[in-house]
């Protein structure tokens, strides 16, 4: 980075707004492994549900969901019982480890937190099934559940994955609040649309593959969001990304594929970036 934009980066980190951006970009990246990591064990989990059960999926496994424990992460598949059961625990580091990583293919009941998302799981779905008017349906596309249950709410993101091959799908995500009955007490749609992004991203005339970019409009999120970032975690190491952008009216937003790190940068600060670089080359060439 040149020294000029050193500078400019440090003046607007050394004062309070940037201080409140740096704090708000330690916010969202937060959530966002949450998001991440409740999702990959989901894939990952799945996967090998079917290399355990190869020979048949046993006829009364319902569904799954994962959780976050304090030092791992649990994918648990569950019974459509009387009395449901869980059928099948798979649990990883939160580095997802291969060697690290345990199954349990025997029976068991719910843990008491097992039992709290098993419920906000069946919520959901009641939603899902009951409001088709609010949440939006795209061909090749289907829904992943991420419910998060921490001591600040119970709530359940939807993201919107694909099906197709060589493409990763931003938007059409949503977030759902619900009581401690697990009865729904808000529901909001986080982007407007839907939009993909190829895996392998054309490269800049600097020969950088840049990643995904978009923008957010007056009345959506500012920053780039939790799911932007979970969603970028999650097939980052697949793409020849090397940085991801989400450009608001005020804020420029931009995620490290690299170093995993979410910078928030005012978009007044970039113009003058830009001003001082056209003035450097002017002066340059003096």
């Amino acid at each position: 980075m040149r020294p000029i934009l050193i500078i400019l980066f440090s003046l607007v980190f050394n004062t309070s707004q940037g201080t409140d951006l740096q704090k708000k970009a330690a916010e969202i990246q937060a959530e966002a492994f949450k998001i991440y990591r409740s999702e990959k064990a989901s894939w990952l989990g799945t996967d090998i549900m079917q290399e355990v059960y190869d020979s048949g999926i046993p006829s009364n496994l319902k569904g799954y969901f994962s959780y976050a424990t304090e030092n791992a992460v649990r994918c648990v598949f569950y019974s459509n019982d009387s009395i449901p059961k869980i059928l099948l625990t798979i649990e990883f580091d939160q580095s997802f480890d291969p060697k690290k990583t345990t199954v349990a293919d025997y029976a068991r009941e719910f843990s008491e937190r097992e039992k709290e998302y098993y419920l906000l799981r069946k919520s959901v779905e009641s939603v899902l099934i009951a409001d088709t008017g609010f949440f939006k349906y795209y061909e090749n596309t289907n829904y992943n559940i991420v419910p998060i249950i921490d001591e600040q709410s119970k709530r359940v993101y939807i993201l919107t994955g694909t099906t197709r091959q060589g493409i990763v799908l931003f938007g059409n995500d949503y977030i759902m609040l619900f009581d401690n009955n697990y009865k729904l007490s808000s529901k909001e749609r986080i982007h407007n649309t839907l939009i993909s992004s190829p895996m392998q991203s054309e490269e800049t005339s600097g020969g950088t593959p840049v990643g995904f970019v978009h923008s957010h409009v007056p009345g959506r999120s500012e920053y780039m969001t939790a799911t932007d970032i979970a969603t970028a975690l999650l097939y980052q190491a697949y793409t020849n990304w090397q940085s991801c952008t989400v450009i608001s009216k005020d804020y420029f937003s931009i995620w490290s594929c690299k170093s995993n790190t979410l910078t928030i940068i005012p978009t007044k600060t970039l113009k003058k970036i830009e001003q001082s670089e056209e003035t450097r080359k002017i002066q340059k060439k003096r």
